[in-house]
């Protein structure tokens, strides 16, 4: 069995892992700790950037490190990535790390990853939380997964928000997924050309909320 603490991949800069030019899913990381920049003096830190390339991502350990502004776990775009089974942190903790603006997972530009089975959570951003994030027609596959936005602290004033999932101008399948959201949005659908399905997934804390266009909230279940 691969265990994830013996090796660690940690970034010098501001990324740990780049993966560009057409890769496929026979390409793997599996069984690392993936550790993205450390440094305020950073305005970005991102553990794994796959673009224009989909690789599998298994097995692993990944933290989006601490910058000033934005840090991703998983940064995608036009990237058909499955991700599967790993512990995935938008910051180096639940309680410390991260940037301003907070992403476990940020996909875009036409992503359509699968995204699976994987502890899904990290600390709270000062401006804005996610945990998944998908824009741009990113129609992403979220299943079976636990995703923890807890966000007791933030000041939602200013726009400044935290959400479990948010699909803006896409048109995920989210099933089957446990999200703990104790202030905080569980499911967000934004923007235009959007549809989706969401399909028994369980919200503790809150009820699972869709915000449309309009900008009305809809609790369901």
């Amino acid at each position: 069995t691969v265990n994830p603490d013996d090796t660690t991949i940690q970034a010098m800069g501001n990324t740990a892992i780049i993966y560009t030019g057409g890769l496929t899913m026979s390409t793997m990381l599996d069984g690392f700790t993936v550790i993205g920049g450390n440094s305020i003096s950073l305005s970005t830190s991102t553990g794994i950037v796959c673009s224009n390339a989909s690789p599998t991502i298994q097995n692993n350990k990944i933290y989006g490190g601490r910058a000033s502004n934005i840090s991703h776990g998983i940064f995608l775009q036009s990237s058909s990535s499955l991700i599967f089974n790993n512990v995935i942190n938008g910051g180096l903790s639940d309680t410390s790390g991260g940037g301003n603006n907070n992403y476990a997972i940020l996909t875009q530009n036409a992503s359509i990853p699968i995204i699976k089975s994987n502890i899904i959570s990290g600390p709270t951003g000062e401006e804005s939380t996610y945990r998944i994030k998908c824009e741009s027609s990113s129609d992403a596959i979220i299943e079976d997964n636990t995703i923890s936005v807890l966000s007791d602290h933030m000041d939602f004033t200013n726009g400044k928000t935290a959400k479990g999932i948010l699909a803006n101008s896409s048109s995920p399948i989210i099933e089957n997924n446990s999200i703990l959201s104790n202030n905080s949005v569980g499911i967000a659908i934004k923007g235009e050309n959007t549809s989706f399905q969401i399909i028994n997934n369980i919200q503790i804390d809150k009820l699972i909320s869709l915000i449309f266009n309009s900008g009305e909230l809809f609790p369901g279940s």
